[in-house]
């Protein structure tokens, strides 16, 4: 069986180096890992300017390695990983979509301006190109088994808090996309920004729709981090930037004072240094069925276009 040549544009932290930086116990999956796992399925490619990044994906094993676009312009490459910085996704976009691949898997966000995040996902469109956006938290396995519940059990009411740092492009968007693919479209309630805004910002902001009311309160804290808590009729999942999923059932006080939420048995550790192993895993799916557990660009649009209300109001 012939492989997919999969090219990842930008060698920076998620797309190469949380491999050079872990420590010797750890596996934390770029996306190079993430693809070099799956050999039966992807020929790899790198790009990058930065010569030093060059050669620990050629140390790695990983494939070929090129400073440009333009030195694989005759690879016939399959798939394009963007995970170069947002502030030049719309530049290398159209000069990626010039090769006409199937896949186009871009970091978040598509761009900081709605109308170019736009007019990218209609190109992608007109050209074919499957669009999807790396909200990586759709493709988790214990993610789409809360989603399931949810469709299954069609709880009355939930109410949500999300606390981060970080930035709303950075780390809130990936909950407010989280929110829309577990209960629907959103709309933005109220907000209040807090401090400058550069590339990134951070905002008390609240959204909403039939089934949600969710909350997202900004840290002012040094680091990147989220607290992430749901409330049901009778039980309530929180989860953390450890990547520890757990469930609460209400009946009794918890000694882990949760006030009337008992913790259950299990607290579920979905693993939150292999993401990306998830994401390849739904792309190795779209390609044999043709659906998967992603955020196509048109779904990330809703996202883009929440945080855009924000900053209008400005």
């Amino acid at each position: 069986m012939s492989k997919y040549k999969v090219a990842i544009v930008g060698l920076g932290m998620v797309g190469l180096m949380y491999d050079h930086i872990a420590a010797p116990n750890e596996t934390i999956y770029s996306h190079s890992k993430a693809f070099s796992m799956r050999p039966d399925v992807f020929e790899l490619y790198g790009i990058d300017p930065s010569i030093n990044s060059l050669d620990i994906f050629n140390k790695n094993k990983y494939g070929e390695a090129f400073t440009s676009l333009s030195e694989i312009s005759e690879l016939g490459i399959d798939i394009f990983v963007v995970a170069a910085p947002t502030s030049i996704h719309y530049e290398i976009t159209k000069e990626i979509l010039e090769f006409h691949p199937k896949i186009l898997l871009m970091e978040k966000p598509i761009s900081y301006e709605i109308k170019s995040s736009h007019d990218l996902v209609v190109d992608c469109e007109r050209l074919n190109v499957s669009l999807f956006v790396n909200y990586f938290r759709r493709s988790l396995p214990k993610i789409n088994q809360l989603r399931d519940f949810i469709n299954r059990t069609s709880p009355k009411k939930c109410t949500c808090t999300v606390f981060y740092s970080g930035g709303v492009f950075n780390i809130a968007s990936h909950f407010i996309d989280l929110l829309i693919y577990l209960f629907g479209d959103l709309e933005l309630n109220n907000y209040q920004i807090n401090g400058p805004i550069n590339s990134d910002f951070s905002a008390e902001f609240f959204l909403k729709n039939k089934f949600i009311e969710a909350s997202f309160i900004p840290l002012d804290v040094g680091y990147k981090c989220f607290e992430f808590l749901m409330f049901f009729d009778d039980f309530k999942v929180t989860f953390d930037t450890f990547g520890n999923m757990s469930y609460f059932k209400k009946g009794g006080h918890s000694i882990l004072n949760f006030g009337d939420y008992l913790a259950l048995d299990q607290v579920i550790n979905y693993d939150v240094s292999t993401p990306q192993k998830y994401v390849v895993d739904e792309i190795c799916h779209y390609l044999s069925s043709g659906s998967g557990n992603l955020c196509s660009g048109r779904e990330a649009l809703k996202t883009e276009a929440l945080i855009n209300q924000i900053l209008v109001g400005v």
